[in-house]
């Protein structure tokens, strides 16, 4: 297990100043059998010289937040965490993506008229170096934000002198910061969102969240001691798929299977207790579900986060 103290001595050790840099574009286009491209930029020493700051500065930052690597919390999707660590071998698409980075797997030289915009997903720094007669690498990936790529109807001017000159259309922008890194089998995270979509989380929330409902639509699907019925079906999958929060959730219960738990009367008692005003049917033991507030409240009650958890006996905490 590594640790940042490690991560900070080597990075003092000159081994950023020392290492070679290559940076590279991510493709993701899902409908094909091989996914994954990797785009690799030729870039000059000052582009390498930034980037090897703002690596600096990533490490900094986790230091300044953790202290060590011991109390960064593993990564929770039911959380909205801050600071997270990642075992490598969790992340089902690394492994391909690894390949493609260490040239195991095609990597493309960029060029602007072969990329795909729409389906880039990360940039990616790599630096590598020896350390002690051992060769070391780490990884820094950042979101690509599709936005911050000029299109053929917008124009950036930069400030040269006293006068502003013009940007050629091909130019690619990438923030002053990063997302996550990756050592020695370990990602440390500072954004879930980033994470999350880099690595195609998302979809695997939204799979099961949708799965979670068109299971709980029919009546013999699920072991619930009452009818529930949603209002719009199509409406509903559609909320989940432009909600990432509501789809984890959804997900999270889909795994926990804490909604085996919830009885009609134990329904009906949280909704007089917390005022949640559900649309309930006594006579046929039945609740309908619309796709807004309802949508939410279910999926606090199918995680067990109103009050003390029946199964755990530890207090939760309800999730916006």
């Amino acid at each position: 297990m590594i640790d940042l103290k490690e991560i900070k001595e080597i990075a003092e050790n000159t081994f950023l100043d020392d290492a070679s840099v290559n940076l590279y574009l991510l493709e993701n286009n899902k409908t094909k059998p091989d996914p994954l491209l990797i785009h690799e930029l030729n870039i000059n020493a000052e582009i390498a010289k930034q980037t090897r700051l703002l690596a600096k500065e990533y490490i900094q930052s986790i230091i300044k937040q953790a202290g060590s690597l011991d109390s960064i919390p593993d990564y929770d999707p039911d959380d909205e965490q801050p600071l997270f660590k990642v075992d490598s071998g969790k992340v089902k698409m690394f492994a391909d993506l690894y390949a493609h980075i260490m040239g195991l797997k095609m990597r493309l030289p960029y060029k602007r008229k072969t990329v795909q915009e729409d389906k880039l997903t990360a940039w990616i720094f790599r630096f590598e170096s020896v350390v002690n007669k051992k060769i070391e690498q780490m990884l820094f990936i950042q979101r690509f934000q599709p936005a911050k790529m000029l299109g053929s109807k917008g124009v950036t001017i930069f400030e040269s002198g006293e006068a502003f000159k013009l940007l050629g259309r091909n130019i690619l922008h990438f923030n002053l910061g990063m997302d996550l890194m990756f050592f020695r089998n370990t990602f440390v995270v500072t954004r879930t969102s980033s994470f999350e979509y880099i690595f195609g989380f998302e979809d695997y929330y939204r799979e099961n969240a949708v799965q979670l409902v068109n299971d709980l639509s029919e009546a013999t699907a699920v072991k619930l001691d009452f009818n529930l019925h949603f209002q719009d079906l199509n409406k509903v999958n559609e909320k989940i798929s432009s909600n990432s929060r509501l789809a984890r959730r959804l997900a999270s219960a889909r795994v926990n299977e804490y909604y085996t738990k919830i009885s009609y009367k134990k329904l009906a008692a949280l909704n007089k207790k917390h005022h949640l005003q559900l649309k309930l049917d006594p006579a046929n033991k039945a609740w309908l579900i619309d796709d807004q507030a309802d949508l939410q409240v279910m999926a606090r009650i199918f995680n067990d986060d109103y009050e003390m958890s029946q199964l755990t006996d530890n207090e939760y905490t309800s999730m916006g």
